[in-house]
């Protein structure tokens, strides 16, 4: 039946090779070996104890504790000395710098770890833990895609191809603690209200879910701000264009600005900036120009991270064989 049905069949290929293959990573991969992990395992933990984490603030004692007795130097480099003694040892992460951010996700996985709490489970087990539930976000924001295009009964395979593609990706967030998983659960939620707004343009519950979808991902992370033209590009590519699909779309429009700009006004009144503190020691890098040189690193890192994601494994990425074609396997 499945090979009768091949739009299924390329979902449950995704589905599987996503599970398959990042879920053991969850739990093999070293501690804070891809990504902000400790600055968004930082925010959680401050949540747990009832407070939204500032900037400025030093990460928790307990983290800290656990990320010097955990700590490899050969995830970043290939000495294996050990240079954490003190918490001023970590630089910019020994702040809570991941704290500017929207609370929507970092609350949902608190209480993730709240139950975690409850079974006095070890930290480096959370870490592993959480990191599967944030796959796991990532599979269901696949799944909503797949269900909404199922029961509106759009049956051409060029809409089911990138389920099958996108787990590909060896992106760092399928096996990692982030944020980025909730951006594309939501945005799948307004991808399911655009699917129904494109049968349906005046249904009412495709433009919630579109807007809901737009208004969550931007109380998850402020990247997400290019969402917001959405509305406007449905209203664009709907076939039919009355005056009631233009006063759908600006309602949304408008309900997505209101209800999403309150975190950023709190972040501008806290440090004078709608995105972030500027006072904290973020590490500059200085622009390199435009030359072939840059050109080349700029591809060689791009491909590495769209094709193999950032694998770090005893002080550098995972490579298979040296060399230019080396991102690309």
């Amino acid at each position: 039946m499945i090979f009768k049905r091949p739009h299924s069949a390329i979902f449950i290929f995704g589905l599987s090779f996503l599970l398959v293959r990042n879920l053991p990573l969850c739990f093999l991969m070293p501690i804070w070996s891809h990504g902000d992990e400790i600055g968004h395992l930082d925010y959680i933990m401050k949540l747990n104890r009832w407070q939204l984490p500032n900037p400025r603030e030093q990460i928790e004692t307990s983290l800290f504790l656990f990320h010097r007795a955990n700590w490899d130097g050969r995830v970043l480099s290939t000495s294996r000395q050990h240079s954490i003694k003190k918490i001023n040892d970590m630089g910019l992460a020994r702040f809570s710098y991941e704290a500017h951010h929207p609370p929507l996700p970092y609350l949902i996985l608190s209480f993730v770890r709240s139950i975690l709490l409850l079974k006095k489970l070890p930290l480096a087990l959370q870490v592993k833990i959480i990191r599967t539930i944030c796959l796991l976000v990532f599979a269901f924001g696949l799944s909503i895609i797949y269900i909404s295009l199922r029961r509106n009964k759009i049956n051409n395979k060029v809409f089911y191809v990138p389920l099958g593609i996108i787990p590909l990706l060896a992106q760092d967030m399928f096996f990692s603690i982030n944020t980025d998983v909730f951006s594309f659960l939501f945005a799948s939620l307004a991808v399911a209200g655009l699917i129904i707004i494109n049968k349906y343009e005046f249904s009412k519950k495709g433009w919630l879910l579109l807007a809901m979808g737009i208004i969550l991902c931007l109380w998850t992370k402020a990247s997400n701000v290019t969402l917001i033209a959405w509305p406007i590009f449905a209203m664009a590519l709907l076939k039919r264009k009355t005056l009631k699909t233009l006063k759908y779309s600006i309602l949304t429009f408008i309900s997505v600005i209101i209800l999403s700009i309150p975190w950023y006004i709190y972040n501008y009144l806290r440090f004078s900036n709608f995105l972030i503190d500027k006072s904290l020691p973020y590490p500059l890098i200085s622009p390199k120009g435009i030359s072939l040189e840059s050109l080349n690193e700029f591809w060689l890192a791009f491909m590495r991270t769209l094709f193999r994601g950032e694998f770090f494994w005893k002080g550098g990425y995972f490579d298979p064989i040296s060399g230019t074609l080396n991102p690309l396997l």
